[in-house]
């Protein structure tokens, strides 16, 4: 989302269970884009629960679960999306499972970041 938006917002990662590491596709995927893959690495969603963290504008979710409670210092208009992409991880562990996910995952924030009939 960082290299797609530019300067337009900033997005941060997370999970509520973050593998050890990224899946052994990410970088050919990444760089297919020409998105550098260097520095990724899973972490826990409980990081931005710190007090000095950057508070989210918007919470997205890649999977069908239940919120993640908002804590007291984020903004009251925080928000959130379920994209429902990563529907099977053992899918997702394949190449193509992989692939099929980040498309979808680069089409949502396309659509995003510029929403059909937002342009003239």
């Amino acid at each position: 989302m960082n290299y797609r938006a530019g300067t337009f917002l900033r997005a941060f990662s997370a999970g509520i269970d973050p593998a050890d590491r990224l899946s052994r596709h990410v970088g050919r995927l990444l760089a297919a884009d020409g998105v550098d893959a260097n520095g990724l690495n899973p972490k826990p969603v409980d990081i931005f629960w710190m007090p000095h963290a950057v508070v989210p504008d918007r919470v997205i979710y890649l999977a069908d679960m239940a919120p993640v409670a908002q804590v007291s210092h984020w903004n009251t208009i925080t928000t959130s999306d379920y994209w429902g992409i990563a529907h099977s991880l053992r899918v997702s562990e394949t190449f193509v499972g992989c692939a099929a996910c980040y498309q979808q995952i680069k089409k949502s924030i396309d659509q995003l970041i510029d929403p059909p009939g937002s342009q003239p």
